[in-house]
């Protein structure tokens, strides 16, 4: 929660002008003013947003207030933090800034009235640890990979015990952000996911066709999906190959990110699956926080984010009068009972362009959960309609996918813009 203090007045212990070089029109001026603060800012929260209030005097129009953090050295103040500016409405200061940086000394607070300025500081420091960070990529690619052999699936290639192929197609997806080489991913391949041994390794983006194992065709389902590393190889999902050990390197689905599970929001489309609130809250959160470049911006995003915990999934933060609860699953299929042989049920489609899905999964631990929240919005999938055929072998009429058709899918790109709060 948004952390308030309150304490008595306090006046600025430093206030200065500043003069800039340059002509008398580009001059900064003195500004008469004093600034006396109504809030304790000794001790700020780390990455979190605290209300700040104050009072000015002074005959000025003021225009704004800019916050930054400093570190005094000696009788010189200098900015370890980012500037963060705020509109002035009257002389009454009511700003939310959020200390960025864990060198402040002093809050340093400059009030601007025209070419008029004047400067104060304040001691301050910021105390706390992060609970996260934040990543974001407005055009994240992913394709299916297709079916990789090794001395399991494929002896006859690959005699040698433990011996495979390997794949640069970027298919898996890390909510937390997994350490590759030194280098935190979200993205991976699957060459990269045995790297990390599937450490933080959340979802893959796979096509469904056929048991990787033993070649035989999945039945019911088929087709694109995201699928938790822990169910890669359920028996309609068939992806065997991805998590045996080649090189003495492998997937182990003990060890992914097994608390992670996706929530599909649907767009109008969906009839009765679509709810208005829910979409229109989740797509201006995903508009809204649109840069994540430096601290600030991340730790922003991050607390902006926390939104999606108290608005679609209050149960877990002890909410027991109408809770929400999202239903955090373990795997979306583009389509469901696509499968020519054993689906018997017509085919529904689960998503499509334009939908978001809700990402979570526990930065904590089972005894003391953090939860953190992503959104994912699906900008554009691969032409998979003309895999439909009408030679459903249970059901006469029954439209299906094609198997020759579903296989032209592997490798094709799909195209996303995922926003998350993670914790590298």
């Amino acid at each position: 929660m948004k952390k308030i203090f309150f304490a008595l007045a306090a006046t600025a212990l430093v206030a200065v002008s500043c003069n800039k070089d340059g002509g008398d029109d580009n001059k900064v001026k003195p500004l008469e003013a004093t600034l006396e603060l109504t809030t304790s800012v000794a001790e700020l929260p780390y990455g979190e947003p605290a209300e700040i209030l104050g009072t000015v005097t002074t005959t000025a129009t003021l225009d704004s207030f800019t916050l930054t953090a400093v570190q005094k050295v000696g009788e010189e103040y200098s900015a370890v933090g980012e500037a963060q500016v705020f509109a002035a409405e009257g002389n009454d200061m009511k700003v939310e800034y959020f200390a960025d940086s864990k060198d402040m000394t002093d809050l340093e607070v400059v009030l601007k009235a025209g070419a008029q300025e004047a400067k104060f500081y304040f001691p301050a420091t910021a105390v706390g640890e992060l609970k996260g960070t934040f990543w974001m990529n407005d055009a994240v690619m992913m394709a299916a990979t297709p079916k990789v052999g090794t001395y399991e699936n494929d002896p006859e290639t690959y005699p040698v015990e433990g011996t495979g192929a390997g794949s640069d197609i970027p298919s898996f997806f890390s909510m937390r952000g997994a350490e590759v080489n030194g280098e935190v991913k979200h993205i991976l391949s699957l060459n990269d996911a045995r790297e990390v041994g599937g450490v933080d390794v959340s979802m893959s983006w796979v096509n469904v066709l056929m048991n990787t194992k033993n070649n035989a065709f999945i039945g019911g389902q088929r087709g694109l999906a995201f699928v938790r590393c822990n169910s890669l190889t359920a028996g309609t999902v068939g992806r065997q190959c991805d998590v045996y050990e080649v090189d003495g390197k492998k997937i182990d689905t003990e060890k992914t990110d097994n608390a992670f599970g996706i929530s599909a929001i649907r767009g109008s489309w969906a009839g009765d699956r679509y709810n208005e609130e829910e979409y229109k809250f989740v797509d201006k959160l995903f508009l809204d926080v649109n840069k994540a470049e430096t601290k600030l911006e991340k730790m922003k995003a991050f607390w902006a984010f926390n939104q999606i915990q108290a608005v679609l999934d209050n149960a877990t933060l002890g909410v027991e009068e109408n809770p929400t609860n999202l239903s955090n699953k373990n795997m979306y299929r583009r389509y469901v009972e696509a499968g020519q042989t054993s689906a018997k049920e017509a085919i529904t489609e689960e998503f499509r362009a334009g939908d978001y899905f809700i990402i979570r999964t526990n930065a904590g631990t089972a005894d003391a959960p953090q939860y953190i929240y992503g959104i994912i919005q699906v900008l554009q999938l691969p032409d998979d309609a003309y895999t439909f055929t009408l030679e459903s072998e249970k059901v006469p009429g029954k439209m299906c996918m094609d198997i020759e058709k579903t296989a032209e899918l592997y490798e094709k790109p799909a195209y996303f813009s995922i926003k998350t709060q993670c914790v590298r």
